[in-house]
């Protein structure tokens, strides 16, 4: 799967825009519990801001339909010598993070993480 870079905070519209043109997307996702003064709520966020996985054919006209895609700037990790024109993520990595994905368990980031603790 190539990894895909996109507009910041369309990782949604993205995915639900190349996956209604019957192209392979996947976008792994975080549950957080938000805090506000008056609530709290569990919300879906994406495991990688701006990235999203999708699988795309070597043809010229499958990398272009996605690079014209709405929310998309471009197809991270270019390697012109692949062969594919972007270094694809092994399928084993992508499978392992929609399980974590699917799981929907609760994350609750660290922030200021210290080495060694």
């Amino acid at each position: 799967m190539a990894f895909v870079y996109v507009m910041t905070k369309h990782e949604f519209k993205v995915v639900v825009r190349l996956l209604s043109a019957e192209k392979e997307a996947f976008l792994p996702t975080v549950v957080t519990l938000n805090k506000w003064t008056d609530r709290e709520k569990l919300v879906e966020f994406p495991q990688f801001p701006q990235y999203l996985f999708g699988r795309i054919r070597a043809s010229s006209k499958d990398k272009l339909f996605v690079l014209q895609t709405m929310g998309v700037i471009r197809f991270s990790g270019v390697n012109k010598g692949s062969g594919y024109g972007y270094e694809t993520v092994p399928d084993q990595q992508t499978s392992n993070l929609k399980i974590i994905s699917e799981s929907k368990a609760i994350v609750n980031p660290i922030p200021f993480m210290i080495e060694g603790h």
